[in-house]
């Protein structure tokens, strides 16, 4: 199933550059809500999101930053408004898909 995204209700600022190409920030928040279970960022999902994605970040690096701070309201915050069609996932289900992969990726590494 292909990822359908919507940013109009987010801050068009965040999410385009000068010449209208769309920024790499928000080319991974829309691929994060597949990653992270959470279909739309939300002023009652954002701490979720955050949550998830710093987790995720520090496990298994999928969202590397390049000086290595956690993941904040900054960041996030620009990105409110934003709809995928990904799977919506409670957090107990994200994390057991979470600890698989990890599972693989570390048993792929160490083999």
């Amino acid at each position: 199933m292909a990822l359908h995204w919507n940013v109009k209700n987010c801050d068009q600022s965040a999410c385009w550059d000068k010449d209208e190409n769309m920024t790499p920030t928000c080319e991974s928040m829309i691929w994060a809500t597949m990653i992270l279970g959470i279909p739309e960022i939300t002023e009652a999902t954002i701490k979720e999101f955050m949550y998830r994605m710093e987790f995720d970040r520090r496990l298994m690096n999928t969202f590397p930053t390049s000086d290595d701070k956690p993941v904040s309201m900054e960041l996030v915050r620009p990105f409110i408004g934003l709809k995928t069609n990904a799977s919506k996932h409670t957090r107990a289900k994200w994390l057991k898909s979470l600890s698989l992969s990890f599972e693989s990726r570390f048993t792929r590494e160490n083999a």
